[in-house]
Protein backbone atom coordinates (compact mmCIF):
# COMPACT_ATOMS: atom_id res chain seq x y z
CA UNK A 1 0.00 0.00 0.00
CA UNK A 2 2.90 2.53 1.08
CA UNK A 3 4.53 2.17 -2.38
CA UNK A 4 1.19 3.41 -4.08
CA UNK A 5 0.88 6.26 -1.93
CA UNK A 6 4.73 7.23 -2.27
CA UNK A 7 4.68 6.27 -6.36
CA UNK A 8 1.42 8.32 -6.63
CA UNK A 9 3.17 11.06 -4.79
CA UNK A 10 6.12 10.64 -7.72
CA UNK A 11 3.78 10.45 -10.68
CA UNK A 12 1.88 13.43 -9.21
CA UNK A 13 1.12 15.47 -12.68
CA UNK A 14 -0.73 18.55 -13.68
CA UNK A 15 -3.61 16.29 -14.83
CA UNK A 16 -4.06 14.48 -11.92
CA UNK A 17 -6.25 16.26 -9.47
CA UNK A 18 -4.00 17.55 -6.26
CA UNK A 19 -2.90 15.12 -3.38
CA UNK A 20 -5.00 15.23 -0.54
CA UNK A 21 -3.81 16.61 2.85
CA UNK A 22 -4.36 13.15 4.08
CA UNK A 23 -2.15 11.65 1.57
CA UNK A 24 1.00 13.71 2.36
CA UNK A 25 0.21 13.51 6.20
CA UNK A 26 0.41 10.00 4.99
CA UNK A 27 3.33 10.38 2.42
CA UNK A 28 5.10 12.19 5.16
CA UNK A 29 5.16 9.96 7.64
CA UNK A 30 5.84 7.06 5.79
CA UNK A 31 9.06 9.30 4.92
CA UNK A 32 10.32 10.14 8.17
CA UNK A 33 10.04 6.20 9.52
CA UNK A 34 11.72 5.12 6.73
CA UNK A 35 14.32 7.47 6.97
CA UNK A 36 14.82 6.73 10.76
CA UNK A 37 14.31 2.83 10.41
CA UNK A 38 16.41 2.31 7.95
CA UNK A 39 19.22 4.59 9.85
CA UNK A 40 18.36 2.42 12.82
CA UNK A 41 18.96 -1.32 11.18
CA UNK A 42 22.05 0.05 9.29
CA UNK A 43 23.85 0.81 12.63
CA UNK A 44 22.51 -1.90 15.06
CA UNK A 45 23.33 -4.61 11.86
CA UNK A 46 27.10 -2.63 12.11
CA UNK A 47 27.03 -3.30 15.84
CA UNK A 48 25.66 -6.48 16.15
CA UNK A 49 27.83 -8.01 13.71
CA UNK A 50 31.15 -6.76 14.99
CA UNK A 51 29.76 -8.75 17.86
CA UNK A 52 28.98 -11.93 16.11
CA UNK A 53 32.50 -11.77 14.83
CA UNK A 54 33.59 -11.74 18.24
CA UNK A 55 31.46 -14.16 19.79
CA UNK A 56 32.25 -16.66 16.74
CA UNK A 57 35.93 -16.26 18.01
CA UNK A 58 34.92 -17.77 21.40
CA UNK A 59 33.23 -20.16 22.62
CA UNK A 60 29.72 -19.21 24.53
CA UNK A 61 27.24 -21.43 26.31
CA UNK A 62 24.37 -22.69 24.98
CA UNK A 63 22.31 -19.50 26.34
CA UNK A 64 24.49 -17.66 24.97
CA UNK A 65 24.45 -19.27 21.49
CA UNK A 66 19.88 -19.12 21.42
CA UNK A 67 21.10 -15.11 21.66
CA UNK A 68 23.66 -14.83 18.71
CA UNK A 69 21.89 -17.38 16.63
CA UNK A 70 18.76 -14.25 17.01
CA UNK A 71 21.03 -11.90 16.85
CA UNK A 72 22.59 -13.77 13.69
CA UNK A 73 19.19 -14.22 12.24
CA UNK A 74 18.09 -10.78 12.46
CA UNK A 75 21.09 -9.40 10.70
CA UNK A 76 20.71 -11.92 7.80
CA UNK A 77 16.98 -10.46 7.43
CA UNK A 78 18.09 -6.52 8.20
CA UNK A 79 21.23 -6.70 5.98
CA UNK A 80 18.42 -7.07 2.78
CA UNK A 81 16.93 -4.51 0.85
CA UNK A 82 13.48 -4.18 2.69
CA UNK A 83 9.74 -2.33 2.21
CA UNK A 84 7.92 -0.29 4.49
CA UNK A 85 6.45 -3.23 6.48
CA UNK A 86 9.56 -5.26 6.64
CA UNK A 87 11.22 -2.22 7.60
CA UNK A 88 8.64 -1.93 10.59
CA UNK A 89 8.45 -5.67 11.73
CA UNK A 90 12.57 -5.66 11.92
CA UNK A 91 12.40 -2.75 14.01
CA UNK A 92 9.83 -4.38 16.60
CA UNK A 93 12.73 -7.37 16.51
CA UNK A 94 15.05 -4.89 17.15
CA UNK A 95 13.21 -3.97 20.48
CA UNK A 96 12.85 -7.30 21.39
CA UNK A 97 16.41 -8.01 21.19
CA UNK A 98 17.30 -5.23 23.25
CA UNK A 99 14.42 -5.93 25.45
CA UNK A 100 15.82 -9.72 25.61
CA UNK A 101 19.62 -8.25 26.31
CA UNK A 102 18.18 -6.44 29.19
CA UNK A 103 16.68 -9.33 30.53
CA UNK A 104 19.55 -11.87 30.12
CA UNK A 105 21.17 -8.79 32.19
CA UNK A 106 18.94 -8.50 35.24
CA UNK A 107 19.27 -12.54 34.83
CA UNK A 108 23.11 -12.25 35.09
CA UNK A 109 22.71 -9.90 38.40
CA UNK A 110 20.23 -12.55 39.99
CA UNK A 111 22.43 -15.67 39.55
CA UNK A 112 24.89 -16.31 42.88
CA UNK A 113 27.78 -17.12 40.65
CA UNK A 114 28.39 -13.26 39.61
CA UNK A 115 29.80 -14.34 36.47
CA UNK A 116 29.01 -12.00 33.54
CA UNK A 117 27.63 -13.83 30.42
CA UNK A 118 29.26 -13.47 27.46
CA UNK A 119 26.75 -11.79 25.53
CA UNK A 120 26.68 -9.06 28.44
CA UNK A 121 30.87 -9.28 28.15
CA UNK A 122 30.37 -8.24 24.24
CA UNK A 123 27.30 -6.40 24.39
CA UNK A 124 29.40 -3.88 27.06
CA UNK A 125 32.84 -4.39 25.02
CA UNK A 126 31.02 -2.74 22.11
CA UNK A 127 29.41 -0.13 23.33
CA UNK A 128 25.97 -1.50 23.14
CA UNK A 129 24.92 0.75 26.20
CA UNK A 130 25.86 3.85 24.42
CA UNK A 131 24.28 2.51 20.82
CA UNK A 132 21.51 2.19 22.45
CA UNK A 133 21.18 5.82 24.26
CA UNK A 134 21.69 7.49 20.73
CA UNK A 135 19.58 5.22 19.35
CA UNK A 136 16.66 6.08 21.39
CA UNK A 137 17.80 10.07 20.98
CA UNK A 138 17.24 9.41 17.19
CA UNK A 139 14.25 7.89 17.87
CA UNK A 140 12.77 10.62 20.08
CA UNK A 141 14.01 13.12 17.71
CA UNK A 142 11.82 11.25 14.75
CA UNK A 143 8.94 11.29 17.17
CA UNK A 144 9.13 15.27 17.35
CA UNK A 145 9.51 15.63 14.14
CA UNK A 146 6.50 13.08 13.75
CA UNK A 147 4.33 14.96 16.14
CA UNK A 148 5.27 18.46 14.33
CA UNK A 149 3.75 16.61 11.21
CA UNK A 150 0.28 15.70 12.41
CA UNK A 151 0.29 18.61 14.55
CA UNK A 152 0.30 20.77 11.45
CA UNK A 153 -2.24 18.13 9.25
CA UNK A 154 -4.84 18.61 12.71
CA UNK A 155 -4.36 22.76 12.20
CA UNK A 156 -4.92 22.57 8.78
CA UNK A 157 -8.13 19.91 9.02
CA UNK A 158 -11.30 20.70 11.03
CA UNK A 159 -11.47 17.23 12.16
CA UNK A 160 -13.37 17.41 15.77
CA UNK A 161 -15.48 14.46 15.27
CA UNK A 162 -12.29 12.31 14.11
CA UNK A 163 -10.69 9.71 16.18
CA UNK A 164 -7.00 11.08 14.68
CA UNK A 165 -7.45 14.29 17.44
CA UNK A 166 -8.03 11.73 20.33
CA UNK A 167 -5.27 9.35 18.93
CA UNK A 168 -3.07 12.58 19.03
CA UNK A 169 -3.62 13.36 22.75
CA UNK A 170 -3.26 9.70 23.35
CA UNK A 171 0.04 9.50 21.38
CA UNK A 172 1.23 12.95 22.99
CA UNK A 173 1.22 12.03 26.47
CA UNK A 174 1.87 8.43 26.01
CA UNK A 175 6.11 8.32 27.94
CA UNK A 176 6.97 4.78 26.89
CA UNK A 177 9.02 5.28 23.35
CA UNK A 178 8.45 1.75 22.46
CA UNK A 179 4.74 2.27 22.90
CA UNK A 180 4.65 5.14 21.37
CA UNK A 181 6.40 3.82 18.03
CA UNK A 182 4.13 1.09 17.91
CA UNK A 183 0.92 3.61 17.98
CA UNK A 184 2.04 5.55 15.23
CA UNK A 185 2.73 2.38 12.95
CA UNK A 186 -0.84 1.41 14.15
CA UNK A 187 -1.96 5.27 12.59
CA UNK A 188 0.05 4.79 9.75
CA UNK A 189 -1.51 1.57 8.67
CA UNK A 190 -4.97 2.80 9.36
CA UNK A 191 -4.79 6.10 8.42
CA UNK A 192 -7.85 6.69 6.10
CA UNK A 193 -7.11 9.21 2.89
Amino acid sequence: MWRIVLLFAVLHSAYTNPITSCEKLESSLVREATTFGQRALSESVELLQRIIDAAERLDPNEMDRIIFDEIATFIERASHKVDFEELNDLLVWLMDLLDLYYEEEEYDRLELDGSESLVDKLMRQFGFDTFEQSLERQLYTFMERTEDHIEAYLRRQNMKDSELPKWFTAFKDESDIEIKYLMLEDIIENLEC
